[in-house]
């Protein structure tokens, strides 16, 4: 069974169709790049993927289940940055880091292990526009 199962995926943006029949199906591990020319729908069909917008037609399914019926469980296990980043340039990467963390999950999340991982300790504590 694919990881992501999208059948006869419609999307709308206002009444404008902007999406019509996309159907695809993608295995754990496996990467999808969307091209298209500006407006073709690419980041409406990854905001449907994410579950921040509901599909006009078709079904998604993440790991067998419809994303719409729990979309709330299926944001909360994973993370989407689309075209506008919320990276705030007078804070620190630690604390964008920690920011993003608490809008997450109310918690913060054990932020010096994530950055030592990245290779990103010697900039943790400048400006994020450093």
């Amino acid at each position: 069974m694919a990881l992501l199962d999208v059948n006869d995926l419609a999307l709308r943006r206002g009444e404008r169709l902007v999406v019509d029949g996309v159907s695809l199906a993608l295995e754990r591990g496996a990467a999808l790049v969307l091209r298209g020319p500006n407006g073709a729908g690419k980041t409406t069909i990854l905001r449907a993927l994410a579950g921040f917008i509901r599909p006009a037609a078709g079904a998604i399914m993440w790991d067998g289940r419809r994303i719409e019926a729990d979309a709330d469980a299926h944001r909360a296990r994973l993370g989407f940055l689309g075209h506008a980043h919320g990276i705030k340039p007078a804070l620190s990467l630690r604390e964008n880091l920690a920011f993003a963390a608490a809008c997450a999950d109310g918690a913060s999340a054990p932020l010096d292990a994530a950055i030592a991982r990245w290779g990103l300790a010697r900039a943790a504590d400048l400006p994020a526009r450093a």
